[in-house]
């Protein structure tokens, strides 16, 4: 089935400043470290607080002005901006191209995450790849 409605480009695409994207690419932007926007780029998109965002990347707020005021993420910051940015996209995906329906069920509390929302619950890799796992088997009508 064809997606009509990807004429924007991805979260992580807007994140990096690439319209063509390769593994490597990604790779090789985490290790160097993102730029600090990559912080506001998903804060925007989610609609949430800087707080929010923090609890969420596990970068406490303090942290976080000081890569503000030197305009850079540390290697491990960039790889949970992108773990997220990438769940982001799933979401976005999978709510037919809606940033707003993705953001919206980005926090949104589900009881299948012990009433957790999905943004919370991948502050860790173990709690990232269950909500991957949800939004493919919601994808695929496989209910839990």
């Amino acid at each position: 089935m064809e997606n009509t409605t990807k004429s924007s480009p991805s979260l992580v695409e807007e994140i990096l400043g690439a319209s063509s994207i390769s593994h490597s690419s990604v790779i090789d932007a985490v290790k160097t470290g993102l730029p600090f926007h990559a912080i506001t780029t998903l804060e925007e998109a989610l609609r949430v607080s800087r707080r929010e965002i923090s609890r969420a990347l596990h970068i406490r707020l303090a942290t976080m002005s000081r890569r503000e005021s030197s305009g850079k993420l540390r290697a491990d910051e960039s790889d949970r901006v992108m773990r997220l940015a990438n769940i982001f996209d799933n979401a976005t995906e999978l709510m037919a191209g809606s940033r707003d329906s993705a953001a919206q069920w980005m926090i949104t509390p589900r009881e299948i995450l012990g009433g957790e929302t999905p943004l919370m619950h991948s502050k860790t890799e173990v709690g990232s790849k269950e909500i991957e796992d949800l939004i493919n088997r919601t994808r695929h009508g496989v209910f839990s």
